[in-house]
């Protein structure tokens, strides 16, 4: 692995809520970069959009607010996704942060 290499790590768990008489399942998707989440604590990761932006390239509002409306949450551009051979290089257009990682790592 480069050293210009940024460590992302992709965690997917399960959520069960029992509502009364009824089941809820979600899916809770965290994502961390070099040991930090990617996102402001009290944003979620959008799971279609970050699916999505395995296949294509572009703008993806990949983090949002739990309401999932990412304006909600000051997010107004997105993170923009390029591949670029092995790796992908996403660019958080609203916090002017950007990773570079192997895809295989996604």
């Amino acid at each position: 692995m480069s050293a210009n290499l940024d460590n992302i790590k992709v965690d997917y768990k399960f959520v069960v809520e029992r509502r009364k008489k009824e089941l809820s399942v979600g899916l809770d998707v965290s994502i961390s970069i070099n040991g930090s989440l990617a996102y402001p604590y009290g944003d979620i990761v959008d799971y279609s959009a970050l699916k999505e932006s395995m296949d294509r390239e572009g703008e993806h509002f990949l983090f949002t607010c739990t309401c999932n409306i990412p304006q909600c949450s000051g997010r107004e551009k997105g993170v923009r996704v390029e591949f670029n051979g092995d790796f992908i290089e996403w660019a958080d257009l609203d916090y002017d942060k950007d990773w570079r990682f192997e895809k295989e790592d996604l």
